[in-house]
């Protein structure tokens, strides 16, 4: 285009006769950014794409578009072979077209969890619907689907809520339900003196796992009752808004085992706790614990439930299509040759090969003339492109007149930015540039 306007301004005359339609198509094809000219793709080769203009044809291999961010495991993780089907604890971490497979270290201090929705509970019994078993790092616990919890911790009516128990008060003792804990004490005028049960007789402590046997505390006093003695025994039962279930786990909260006549009770509130923690916004959740002095983590509990919260990475780089390519939402079809899909930052495009053969040529309308480059603020010039070819259209006048320089002066190629002496006449839609002899 260049050698066009200097032959265009070296003869002036030539632009007066108006615009010829162009008989031969000078463009060649070539391969975009980061691409490769080969001499042919290959069939089977979805990297390598074929370019047609001008009757000539190139084929490009490569990608335009690079990646090189590598996957990588988290503080507390290694790499290794690839995870087993449901192997817990295992993860694949993929980027950029590889992935490595990330397990806890030789210390694991990973902490199973329930998914939102689920609490946690007693093993699952035989064929128990809803109930499932999540097992890491050598710990398990029992999830199932969770409802409203609305149960509260109270004291009994001869104690008092106060703060956490030390470890040598025997009289203090913390109730749980639905997340909440209270810590319960005997109050100053506590007179009432624990008994045993209609058919229970009282005696020496429990021994361990001794069934029948159970302790009853009451204002800072226990007596140990065993099934037995005069009248009709009464076996255990939950109270009020309590039922009677699985075993208490050590960790599980809210659940009491009541035992008499030979018989124990298991007995958790009648309403699960639903609430599940969750991370805030710029967050991300998982159940790796924070390490000590750990900056920007922190632990949610909720109704038993624990995750981690950590500052979530930022991402911000968007994926783009190479020159020639045009970019869509749509899938690659299987087996679709130049197509391809690029990945960044959680989002991907799909690149398909962009039309390239192109054979119009522009031209001025008949009642204009062609010409050099418009000049800023001529609004009577205009551009007219096509094909990658623009040419430079004014209304056609009787305009004999031709710009010329002043007899100090030459004509020649247009003005640089670095010419500060050269000037441009224009004249009838045509110009010359001139500088000093």
């Amino acid at each position: 285009m260049r050698a066009l306007l200097l032959l265009l301004a070296a003869s002036p005359a030539l632009l007066l006769g108006g615009c010829a339609p162009s008989s031969s198509c000078l463009a060649l094809p070539t391969c975009g950014p980061g691409e490769q000219a080969v001499d042919r793709c290959a069939p089977s080769d979805p990297d390598c794409r074929t370019i047609g203009l001008c009757g000539q044809v190139a084929f490009c291999r490569g990608s335009a578009v690079t990646c090189e961010a590598s996957p990588s495991c988290s503080e507390g993780e290694s790499p290794g072979t690839a995870c087993g089907e449901s192997e817990p604890g295992c993860r694949s971490v993929s980027l950029c077209g590889t992935t490595v497979h990330c397990r806890p270290d030789a210390q694991c201090l990973a902490v199973p969890a329930c998914e939102a929705g689920e609490t946690a509970g007693g093993p699952c019994g035989a064929g128990e619907a809803g109930c499932r078993s999540v097992s890491l790092c050598g710990n398990t616990v029992h999830c199932r689907p969770a409802a409203t919890c609305q149960a509260a911790p109270t004291c009994a009516q001869d104690e008092v809520a106060g703060e956490a128990c030390q470890p040598s008060e025997t009289s203090c003792r913390t109730v749980s339900a639905c997340g909440a804990t209270v810590h319960c004490r005997p109050s100053v005028s506590c007179l009432a003196q624990p008994t045993c049960d209609t058919g229970e007789t009282a005696g020496s402590p429990c021994g361990a796992g001794e069934v029948g046997c159970r302790s009853v505390s009451l204002c800072g006093s226990t007596v140990h009752c065993r099934a037995g003695g005069q009248g009709t025994c009464v076996a255990p039962a939950c109270g009020s808004g309590e039922v009677d279930g699985a075993a208490c786990q050590p960790s599980e909260s809210g659940c009491r085992t009541e035992s008499g006549c030979g018989v124990t009770a298991h007995c958790r509130p009648s309403i699960t706790c639903q609430a599940v923690p969750t991370c805030s916004a710029g967050e991300e959740s998982g159940t790796t614990p924070c390490t000590s002095g750990e900056a920007g983590c922190r632990a949610v509990t909720l109704c038993g439930s624990t995750v981690y919260c950590r500052e979530a990475p930022t991402c911000d780089a968007i994926p783009t299509c190479a020159a020639g390519e045009d970019s869509g939402t749509s899938p690659c079809a299987s087996g679709e040759v130049g197509c391809r899909a690029v990945t960044l930052c959680g989002s991907t495009v799909y690149c398909r090969e962009a039309p390239v053969n192109c054979f119009a040529s522009p031209t001025c309308n008949p009642d204009e003339q062609q010409g050099s480059a418009c000049l800023p603020g001529e609004s009577s010039c205009r551009e007219v492109t096509m094909c990658g070819e623009t040419v430079y259209c004014r209304p056609a006048i009787t305009c004999m007149a031709l710009p010329t320089c002043s007899a100090t002066e030459v004509a020649g190629p247009a003005c640089s930015a670095a010419e500060p002496a050269c000037r441009a006449v224009t004249l009838c839609g045509q110009t010359v540039y001139c500088r000093p002899l």
